[in-house]
Formats: structure tokens, C-alpha cells, sequence
């Protein structure tokens, strides 16, 4: 974690399985019981703004990899974007 002045980035490399089973019904009937497994690529930068010493806010953005249910299909990309206040005791 690098910090200057209260600021600090961070960033994240490894690895991610994502595991998804579909259930459906009427005009979606020929997706039910479709299931897929992937291992993927996972990767995040964050900031985080210390306030004092025991206070400090975060945020940080999340690629967990793009799932695709068929190998024709053209997937859906699993990200995520979070925010929050940390406090040290």
C-alpha cells in the first residue's frame, strides 16, 4: 500500500471461480437447470483517505471476470464498486 499525505492505493491480482445455476420457467423454460463453472482473471485498484488515525474512508473498483453460460454466448461482466469508512481500534 503506498501512502502520501493520508492517501493510499491499492491493488489486487489473483484468481476468481465463478459458479452460476439458472432457474426458469415459461418463455425462459430451455435455460433451467443450465450451469456453468469459470476460473478467471481477478483484478482491483482502491484509494483510501486516512482522516485521523483511527478514521479513514475507502473506495475501490473490482473485475471478477466475464462469465459466459455457452461458448456462443456473449457473457456478462461480474464487476463491483464499493465504498465504506474504516476505523481502527
Amino acid at each position: 500500500m503506498q501512502s502520501v499525505s493520508g492517501l493510499s492505493f491499492t491493488g489486487r491480482l489473483g484468481l476468481a471461480l465463478n459458479s452460476v445455476k439458472a432457474t426458469a420457467s415459461g418463455a425462459y423454460a430451455a435455460l433451467d437447470g443450465m450451469s456453468a463453472t469459470t476460473m478467471q482473471l481477478q483484478w482491483g485498484i482502491g484509494a483510501a483517505y486516512a482522516i485521523n488515525k483511527q478514521v479513514s474512508v475507502r473506495a475501490s473498483f473490482e473485475s471478477l471476470g466475464k462469465f459466459k453460460a455457452e461458448s456462443t454466448a456473449s457473457g456478462a461482466d461480474f464487476t463491483m464498486l464499493s465504498a465504506g469508512v474504516n476505523y481502527s481500534f
